[in-house]
């Protein structure tokens, strides 16, 4: 079973938390020696359809509105949900489907008024907590709808593990043909 991690390195209150994390994920620090490790980034909220600079400036935007400056404390919340090599054979290694997977399972996040951007990562031969197939999700702390901070807890964090393999198993189930938004050809002449 794929396992959903919160990231606590730092209670990512400084200025530069958003602008760090979203380069880290995205892999567009300066002087980047990890890019080869992003298979795939996206979001909901925010123009992830851009570049990392666009989305930072959105959440940025977001806090500024509601005054998190003035208020501080946590800016955003880091987590990733670690998928072993077993469940990635059984998505066929597909790297597309675990985007389709990443991208519904931030959903949740957008669906609870938080934007969200997911990154795909493999790394092989890291000495992290992060080796293998895994997917970053960082969500903006301030609701965008109600100006209100996200507070989490673990039995929450185990409740989103749980949805988050569900989704994983739905499309480990389906034939690779048969995925939503996916034409059945004939090639039979």
């Amino acid at each position: 079973m794929a396992m959903l991690m919160m990231m606590k390195r730092g209670n990512y209150e400084n200025s530069d938390a958003i602008e760090k994390v979203i380069r880290y994920v995205t892999r567009t620090r300066v002087n980047e020696n990890r890019a080869d490790e992003l298979i795939s980034w996206g979001g909901r909220g925010a123009g992830c359809y851009a570049t990392p600079e666009l989305v930072i400036e959105q959440f940025h935007y977001i806090q500024s509105t509601y005054g998190i400056q003035a208020r501080g404390g946590r800016r955003l919340f880091h987590e990733t949900f670690n998928i072993t090599a077993e469940e990635f054979d059984q998505l066929n290694r597909d790297y597309g489907i675990v985007c389709r997977i990443a991208a519904e399972c931030a959903e949740f996040y957008f669906s609870l008024g938080h934007q969200v951007v997911f990154a795909v990562h493999y790394s092989e031969n890291r000495r992290t907590v992060n080796k293998g197939l895994h997917i970053h999700f960082v969500i903006n702390a301030i609701n965008y709808r109600t100006g209100k901070k996200w507070h989490t807890h673990f039995n929450e964090s185990f409740r989103r593990e749980r949805d988050f393999n569900m989704i994983m198993r739905k499309f480990m189930q389906q034939d690779e043909l048969e995925l939503p938004g996916l034409e059945k050809y004939d090639y039979s002449f």
